[in-house]
């Protein structure tokens, strides 16, 4: 069965469940089909696709990720996936909605970033840094003071003026098992037999409709006695970390984009003010930082 959900300002058309993402009316026209069946896989055969690589395939990009699903993605329009036998649904979610789901946005001439992002006053803030940063747990805890969140790993950025927009993407939380007890938040499903994280609903997620991305702001650590600390970053300090925390910027020279990537970055830096903010990460101290972000959100979102 197909159904029609919305995500990234985009309507998809899927016969696999996209849990998480907003419905779509009735009779709106997909940009993007998703399809189960043999022709990923048959793909897969045909170029002899070693596991767990990423290649050139016709009209689009190929990956095989074993024991879990093969994903051809194609022309910013299709995704053509092929589960394994006795695959984990959980685990094909996690490669659609992450991997599959960024290339194609990139194939889109969309700015696909890697961070959680979330609404105030009008304006979105996306939070970047590298693994285990605190993303997602930050993304929770603002939910839980009130705050719409747009998404926790991966956003499209739209061009815009003067400021470019965002969307809603996935609205799970992706968390670690010790984030969902201290927030006292209920798991679903694992993402994977051998992390102990889990999918989490997120029942703040923002309504279907553009927000203007106010900034972006670097995650750092702080040491355990020092007080939050947060700096501007200047413009080249702002395209490298743009650079760095693309969603799964090994995509960008598979696809040939390297200058208009380095354009929109420019184009990025430009527009929205960077941030980097060093805050304890102890989740004992998260309501500092939520309380801090709260009292300067206005503050950061002024270019």
């Amino acid at each position: 069965m197909t159904d029609l959900y919305r995500s990234f300002g985009l309507t998809f058309a899927s016969d696999f469940p996209l849990e998480g993402f907003l419905p779509a009316a009735s009779g709106m026209a997909p940009d993007i089909v998703i399809e189960t069946g043999p022709a990923a896989r048959g793909e897969a055969n045909a170029t002899g696709i070693e596991p767990r690589t990423v290649v050139p395939a016709s009209g689009g990009i190929l990956f095989h990720m074993p024991d879990i699903a093969a994903f051809w993605v194609r022309d910013g329009k299709r995704i053509d996936l092929s589960p394994a036998a006795g695959a984990d649904p959980a685990h094909i979610r996690l490669y659609l909605i992450g991997s599959a789901m960024g290339l194609i946005l990139h194939q889109r001439d969309l700015f696909a970033l890697h961070a959680a992002t979330v609404a105030s006053q009008g304006k979105a803030i996306a939070f970047v840094g590298p693994q285990q940063a605190g993303k997602s747990t930050l993304a929770a805890s603002l939910a839980q003071a009130g705050h719409e969140v747009l998404g926790d790993d991966t956003m499209a950025v739209w061009r815009g003026e003067p400021l470019p927009r965002v969307w809603p993407g996935a609205g799970s939380f992706k968390l670690w098992s010790n984030t969902v007890k201290a927030l006292g938040l209920s798991p679903g499903p694992a993402i994977s037999n051998r992390l102990d994280k889990y999918f989490v609903d997120n029942p703040a997620m923002a309504a279907d409709r553009p927000m203007p991305l106010g900034a972006v702001i670097l995650l750092d650590a702080a040491a355990p006695e020092e007080d939050i600390q947060c700096e501007r970053l200047a413009p080249l300090e702002a395209i490298d970390l743009l650079a760095q925390h693309a969603y799964r910027p090994e995509f960008v020279p598979l696809l040939n984009r390297q200058n208009a990537h380095f354009n929109a970055c420019a184009r990025l830096a430009d527009q929205v003010p960077f941030w980097r903010l060093k805050r304890p990460r102890a989740l004992d101290r998260l309501p500092e930082t939520v309380g801090w972000l709260q009292e300067n959100w206005r503050r950061l979102t002024v270019r």
